[in-house]
């Protein structure tokens, strides 16, 4: 994920994250038609297919994109 936020007066701060999954050829639960692809993957932080993740698991697998959003907006170093 990569993330960049421009201030109007010019500054820039960027950030990224890697969250890692496994694209495996069948589907679990329901496609999201605005993330198709969630419906394949399994996270490698959980082990789980989204579908099948807690509440719990899916802010482990978020963890990294919210550090990286936490970075840009600065509440974070």
């Amino acid at each position: 994920d990569a993330l960049a936020l421009v201030s109007p007066d010019g500054t820039v701060r960027y950030g990224c994250s890697r969250r890692p999954v496994t694209l495996t050829d069948a589907v679990r639960g329901q496609i999201n038609p605005h993330l198709p692809l969630r419906s394949l993957y399994i996270v490698e932080a959980t082990g789980k297919y989204v579908a099948d993740q807690t509440s719990e698991d899916e802010s482990k697998e978020m963890r990294p994109y919210q550090e990286a959003l936490e970075r840009v907006l600065g509440l974070k170093k």
